[in-house]
């Protein structure tokens, strides 16, 4: 799936963090990095910074999916604004992702 960014430019990134929150229930990292390509060069050209929020590395916990939650939301606590990519709605922890954004003022953009 290809997502346009052309929309993106009316958006202020200069200087910003930014975190992408997507669906990758399942998904290999190539996949979720295609996701995510044509979102992360426009942030990219517009000035802003994307923070890398695939994680990579061998998860051993006893509740995966919270793990990853607690993971995202420190990287998500770093950033001045978020992009929900879609299917973020059905994503239970792209949903909490936008909870915090909405509870500790973090601007979302949803896509």
């Amino acid at each position: 799936m290809t997502i346009s960014s052309s929309f993106l430019d009316s958006y202020n990134f200069k200087g910003k963090k930014v975190f992408i929150s997507q669906p990758m229930k399942g998904k290999e990292k190539k996949e979720i990095e295609g996701e995510r390509k044509n979102i992360v060069d426009a942030v990219k050209a517009l000035g802003g910074e994307v923070i890398d929020s695939i994680l990579s590395e061998e998860i051993v916990s006893k509740n995966k999916p919270l793990w990853c939650l607690g993971q995202s939301l420190q990287m998500l606590a770093e950033a001045d604004v978020a992009i929900f990519l879609p299917g973020w709605k059905e994503a239970r922890g792209c949903v909490a992702e936008r909870y915090c954004c909405q509870n500790y003022e973090i601007d979302a953009i949803e896509i």
